[in-house]
């Protein structure tokens, strides 16, 4: 998480500078980008960045709730695919008999 420090993105949103009102769950993976392709190893001509992020914006906190952030394992590009698992509570109109939960 150190390189968050430096993450343009993430220094961005922090001054609210950029997506306001939009959330990032806890990123808990390494960079997304710049690795040999094919592989599991960064290329050491460029420097490790986060290229790819998911962003979210909910009405509430309860409206939206992200259950996983992750990075995909497949190795075919110099990228690595982000992966994002929500669990979305729908409230139903008034006087409909309640609201549901799809995930």
């Amino acid at each position: 998480e150190a390189f968050l420090e430096h993450d343009e993105l993430h220094m961005a949103r922090m001054k609210r500078e950029a997506f306001p009102g939009f959330n990032e769950h806890k990123v808990s993976f390494g960079p997304t980008s710049h690795y040999k392709s094919g592989s599991h190893t960064l290329n050491p001509k460029y420097v490790p960045s986060l290229s790819h992020r998911i962003l979210y914006r909910a009405i509430d906190d309860r409206s939206i709730v992200c259950n996983q952030y992750g990075m995909g394992e497949i190795t075919n590009s110099n990228s690595r695919p982000l992966f994002c698992e929500f669990q979305l509570n729908i409230a139903s109109k008034p006087g409909s008999g309640g609201g549901s939960r799809m995930q």
